[in-house]
């Protein structure tokens, strides 16, 4: 029988049930063959379960418990590579630096709404703190201060605000990025950007509860990110001569003066690893618009953090952050830290999820022995082996002379250098269909099919009938090429998954339509199977709502996408126009119901200066009715 490791959730039984629960099924999975057992948590706020019995339950294999956080996440690791090998070790011995341990009155977290808290800690115990004497206590004409130990969060509160001044005045004096002070550097960082870098730096505390058990690694409801510390988070000194634990190199990006504006919108930062002995980080961190007063103080605009990795000398690209269904879609803080990372490139990509309320911008942190790829600002540049730094093979010698080719096939059969159906062909009929091939595809597969306007006026729509990869780890990617020549790709959507996508993917203006399949090494899937088409936008026909394509001049009315469901791949424009320049519009939804995070209402201004920029208001999906009021003025 193969070797497996029992995980299963604890349950809220008093002490001496779940103790007993516990023992009989973990002697029930060594009975079956287990090698261990891991007992998640199932609920957030509780501490460790201490597993102890009076009496010798028979159990000879490891047992574990680990928090419902680390649980999740090792249950969705091994769920998508089912060949995870775990390792087991300990006991940990208790740190004798007090700083990795916790007071029992330290204040724990999450919020109601599951945010982490505490962001970040700060030693707050037998701190020495100013005291001054009386007159009648100093000597004569002597020094009236004095020191003595105090604790709580009025010691933790200033180590932490001052912290944060030092690393403000980092920015300020011109140290980044050289480490060294340099009067033409000089920046004034936002409150985003101070957060990302604190977080990205800051260490886990090891050590323990003052009740005796092990504090849960970050990120936690007890120690947040972990423990503020400097040194781990900004570079000082010239590159070369910097002690261990502190960045070898250190990216901030600060994004205060270009936000993101729409949703979808996307921000990339391409890096080659060059040492494997550091821990890359990356940090994304933005202040979100204050909720309504009257709200469940959920996320107003939703940011997502993605790593993905292309190893050297490989072709497999895989995403390494989120694992799938861990998308954190309530802190306005995520990290992703890599230990002992590969060499080769690595992508770090912001993406706006959802903007409900105006623009939003972010700060983006990154440490660890690795260099900036300016050049490449898409995954596409960054991840393409192609554009790779590194060294080519030498060129083979040329073949000798082939006969004449026969006349092209609409759809060439697959082949070990092109294994998809009509991989590397640029298509110009008016409509037709993309596959990557009768069976699955390839292992290390990289497929581009190429679908060009006939028309330079024409628009191309694309709409998927099947849909089938290995979920973050193949990937579908759909660019946009411009017509003008200049061949810079634009992302239009990166898709994984056995979802099929209900959205219709559009390229308009006579530009091109690059659609690219990625594998990795191992679990191909089916693939896909696409439509396109190719008109002028007029002759795409209209999506079926009540109303759709009217634009509004009445001074009050009702919108509706109609009596029933919404269809599938709806596309559907109303336009409110008041009758009086001066006039206000407001809009206050009655009924909300929306596939979450699939199907979307967004809201906009259209300027009255016939300019034709639409200004994002809000952005809405799921089954809540909106509480607030949207609101557009000035006549627009």
């Amino acid at each position: 029988m193969a070797e497996f490791i029992s995980l299963w959730l604890s349950q809220n039984f008093p002490t001496t049930q779940r103790v007993f629960r516990h023992c009989v099924e973990a002697q029930h999975a060594q009975d079956a063959g287990a090698v261990a057992v891991i007992i998640i948590n199932n609920v957030v706020l509780s501490n460790y379960v201490q597993m102890y019995s009076s009496t010798s339950s028979g159990v000879t294999i490891p047992m574990v418990f680990i928090p419902k956080k680390d649980g999740e996440m090792l249950a969705a690791l091994v769920a998508q590579k089912p060949g995870t090998t775990l390792a087991i070790t300990g006991p940990m011995a208790r740190s004798t630096e007090r700083w990795h341990n916790i007071v029992a009155w330290s204040s724990g977290g999450p919020t109601q709404d599951g945010r982490i808290k505490p962001d970040l800690m700060a030693p707050g115990e037998s701190i020495f703190s100013a005291k001054p004497l009386t007159a009648a206590q100093a000597a004569p004409g002597g020094d009236t201060c004095q020191t003595t130990r105090m604790s709580g969060t009025s010691m933790a509160t200033p180590l932490a605000a001052g912290a944060v001044t030092l690393l403000r005045q980092y920015f300020v004096d011109g140290y980044y990025p050289s480490g060294v002070k340099t009067a033409s550097n000089a920046t004034i960082p936002s409150a985003a950007l101070l957060k990302a870098v604190l977080v990205n730096g800051a260490t886990a505390m090891e050590g323990y509860e003052s009740t005796g058990g092990p504090i849960e690694p970050p990120p936690s409801s007890r120690q947040g990110w972990g423990r503020i510390n400097l040194a781990a988070s900004v570079p000082l000194g010239a590159a070369g001569s910097r002690p261990d634990g502190i960045p070898s190199n250190f990216i901030a990006i600060d994004r205060l003066s270009t936000p993101f504006t729409a949703d979808s919108q996307t921000y990339g930062v391409c890096l080659e690893v060059t040492g494997s002995t550091e821990e890359l980080r990356a940090t994304l961190a933005w202040t979100d618009p204050a909720p309504a007063v009257v709200s469940d103080g959920s996320l107003v605009n939703d940011l997502d953090l993605r790593l993905s990795h292309l190893a050297a000398g490989s072709s497999a690209i895989a995403q390494l952050w989120p694992l799938l269904g861990l998308e954190d879609r309530v802190n306005n803080v995520e990290r992703a830290v890599w230990s002992e990372p590969d060499l080769g490139r690595y992508y770090v990509e912001v993406k706006a999820h959802s903007l409900q309320r105006g623009t939003q911008a972010y700060a983006i942190a990154v440490t660890g022995h690795m260099v900036h790829v300016a050049s490449a600002t898409t995954e596409e540049a960054c991840l393409d082996q192609r554009t790779s730094s590194l060294p080519s093979p030498p060129p083979s010698p040329s073949p000798p002379p082939s006969p004449p080719p026969p006349p092209p096939s609409p759809s060439p059969p697959p082949s070990p250098s092109s294994p998809c159906v009509g991989d590397g062909v640029t298509l110009h009929a008016e409509s037709g269909e993309l596959t990557t091939s009768p069976g699955s595809y390839l292992d290390n597969a990289l497929c581009t099919w190429t679908i060009t306007p006939s028309d330079g006026t024409h628009s191309i729509r694309l709409q998927f009938t099947a849909f089938h990869t290995e979920t973050n780890y193949d990937y579908v990617k759909i660019f946009s090429k411009p017509a003008n020549g200049s061949g810079t790709l634009q992302p239009v959507a990166t898709l994984t998954g056995s979802r099929i996508p209900t959205a219709i993917f559009s390229v308009d203006g006579g530009d091109s339509m690059v659609v690219r399949l990625t594998s990795d090494g191992s679990l191909t899937r089916a693939g896909f199977v696409a439509n396109y088409e190719t008109r002028t936008e007029v002759d795409f026909s209209p999506r079926p709502c009540v109303g759709e394509g009217v634009t509004l001049t009445a001074d009050h009315g009702n919108l509706t996408n109609g009596p029933e469901f919404y269809p599938n791949n709806a596309y559907c424009t109303w336009v409110i126009v008041p009758s009086n320049s001066a006039h206000s519009i407001h809009l206050r939804f009655t009924a909300f119901d929306m596939e979450e995070y699939y199907d979307y209402v967004q809201i906009f201004s259209e300027p009255t200066n016939g300019s034709g920029t639409l200004q994002p208001v809000a952005t809405l999906t799921g089954s809540r009715i909106p509480t607030a009021i949207f609101s557009v003025d000035g006549g627009d």
